[in-house]
């Protein structure tokens, strides 16, 4: 994210002020990552990349192949898969 964040410095999108292949192509790739645990704490530190995601989640065209974006405010909580969940405890009969 560091470097899209400087490579999109003064710039609306990857490849100038049009938008690009490049731009949905990276778009596409990311965005799982965005709805899920790139949170807008995360966000707000890479200050070149929420703007040009959200333009790029705003074209009409990605839109109609993709569907409309949501962000995500909060990032989902890691869990374990290998662990067996726990039995519930078994209260002594009285």
């Amino acid at each position: 994210m560091k470097v899209l964040n400087t490579a999109l410095e003064g710039k609306k999108f990857l490849v100038g002020d049009s938008i690009s292949l490049a731009d949905v192509i990276l778009a596409a790739a990311l965005q799982n990552a965005f709805q899920t645990v790139l949170d807008a704490g995360f966000r707000k530190a890479m200050k070149n990349v929420e703007p040009w995601i959200k333009s790029v989640y705003a074209v009409p065209e990605y839109v109609a192949v993709q569907g409309s974006v949501q962000l995500c405010a909060k990032p989902l909580k890691p869990f374990n898969l290998v662990e067996a969940p726990k039995a519930p405890k078994k209260q002594a009969a009285q």
